[in-house]
Parts: structure tokens; sequence; C-alpha cells
């Protein structure tokens, strides 16, 4: 499940509105406790956080089995991934300093995935082994 999909739906959307990100990224952790309690499992939220929200989403979802997964690929690769993409997904300078700042990160309960040479279904079934405990080859 991708946040900013959730958010594209939205009428009046403002995409550099702290509080609208965190309104849709709660709504996305909901719909993902419901799948969960309904048998669909596993769920993968798409997201980018910072330091500050990554242990209140934890908190959002303590109540459920989750792997935390931050994907990080080459800046150079990222650049040219983010200049296919539409307008509403491609904010090159945010999604830089995520990128930068993953490996600064000290969560233990968060796995770093080198994604450079990874297609999007590879990177996605890397998630999901994360999430039902079986790890990563």
């Amino acid at each position: 499940m991708e946040v900013d999909s959730i958010r594209h739906m939205l009428a009046g959307i403002s995409w550099s509105s702290p509080t609208q990100h965190w309104s849709t990224l709660e709504g996305a952790l909901a719909l993902t406790g419901a799948f969960v309690k309904r048998g669909l499992w596993p769920v993968l939220v798409v997201d980018a956080l910072d330091n500050p929200a990554l242990p209140k989403v934890r908190g959002c979802l303590s109540e459920h089995q989750v792997a935390f997964v931050a994907l990080w690929c080459d800046a150079d690769e990222l650049t040219s991934r983010l200049t296919g993409r539409a307008k509403a997904y491609s904010e090159g300078d945010i999604s830089q300093y995520v990128n930068a700042n993953i490996g600064a990160r000290e969560f233990a309960f968060e796995v770093v995935l080198d994604t450079t040479a990874q297609a999007p279904s590879e990177t996605a079934e890397m998630a999901r082994r994360l999430i039902c405990g079986e790890g990563v080859q």
C-alpha cells in the first residue's frame, strides 16, 4: 500500500503538508490493521519516514507482526528512478535527503535493504520475506 497513492486520492491535497501526510499515514495504518484482522496478510506499507516518525508508526502497529524495512539505493540510481515518475511521486530533494540519511539511523528494529540492482518485484519479495520472518538471501 503506497501512502502517496492514498494521498493522491484526497481532494485538496497539499503535498507539502506534514499534517495531511501524517493523517493519511494513520489511515493507511488503520487499513493495514483491518486487513490483518481479516486474514489478509502480509501487508506492505510504503512511505518515506523520517527518524521522528518511525517510532510513532511502530507504536501504531504494536499489536501486529511487522518488519521495518528501509529501502536504500545509490544516489545516481535514485535520481534515474525519480526522473521517470509523475511529479507527485518524484520529490527529488526529499527523496535524496531520506536516502542519504538511512545509513545514519540507529533503530535496531529496522533492516536496510540496498535496492540499487533490484527490480520493484524483487524488492517487494525481499520485504515480504522479512515480514513473514523468512529473512533475505
